[in-house]
């Protein structure tokens, strides 16, 4: 895979989630996807590529209600990463986030993900963006 196809996968994978299109994030990951996110819950009964769609569809997840600023994106053939804000009504300050995601075969199939709470007063006067 080329490094800017990456990208623009993970741009549509983004478009798919926040738009439940469902049939799209099909498209994109691999039907035994692995999630590494610890709190990404599975429905009873599913696995894979469905669980990833249930964790969107049928809970309540940090998207939701959620705006976007992508900050910075980086790509190889094997990976695609995205550092980004992400402020929904829960986390009003936001929440600094960087999604990790493995290509294989063209399609998305592993994720790693980390957040970090924006803090109201950070001791470093740099901003975390």
């Amino acid at each position: 895979m080329n490094p800017e196809r990456n990208k623009q996968m993970l741009l549509e994978l983004y478009d798919a989630v926040v738009g439940r299109h469902w049939d799209a994030v099909r498209a994109l990951l691999t039907a035994d996807f692995v999630d590494h996110n610890p709190d990404a819950r599975a429905a009873p009964g599913t696995n894979g590529c469905e669980a990833f769609i249930a964790y969107f569809r049928d809970g309540e997840t940090p998207l939701d209600g959620a705006q976007v600023e992508i900050q910075r994106m980086i790509a190889d053939a094997d990976y695609a990463v995205v550092h980004y804000k992400l402020v929904n009504p829960r986390r009003p300050r936001g929440v600094a986030v960087v999604d990790i995601f493995r290509v294989a075969d063209g399609r998305f199939c592993e994720h790693w993900d980390v957040l970090q709470d924006i803090p109201a007063d950070a001791p470093n006067p740099r901003a975390m963006f």
